[in-house]
């Protein structure tokens, strides 16, 4: 199910900035964000993207935080892309 709501937070934002994102296929992990964080900067230098959420499946209450973790050059790219769709709105 993990893999479902990480899918939906991609297309979410590219249908905000009416973009087609490529990325890999999600996966879920457990750990503490400290951990997460220096696993993945052990990689590329990367920017870490919040999302806190809320919803409801069935008669399941579920909350919690999903962690975005970006390779700086994509996170980059999403930022110029925000901004063009900004400044093409007003």
């Amino acid at each position: 199910m993990s893999d479902y709501l990480i899918n939906s937070v991609i297309g979410s934002i590219g249908n905000l900035i009416n973009r087609n994102l490529e990325y890999e296929l999600p996966y879920y992990i457990e750990d503490t964000v400290e951990n997460l964080i220096h696993f993945h900067n052990k990689v590329a230098p990367t920017t870490v993207l919040l999302a806190q959420t809320q919803f409801t499946i069935e008669r399941f209450q579920i909350r919690g935080d999903i962690i975005l973790i970006f390779e700086l050059s994509s996170f980059n790219l999403l930022m110029s892309a925000i901004a063009e769709e900004i400044y093409a709105y007003k």
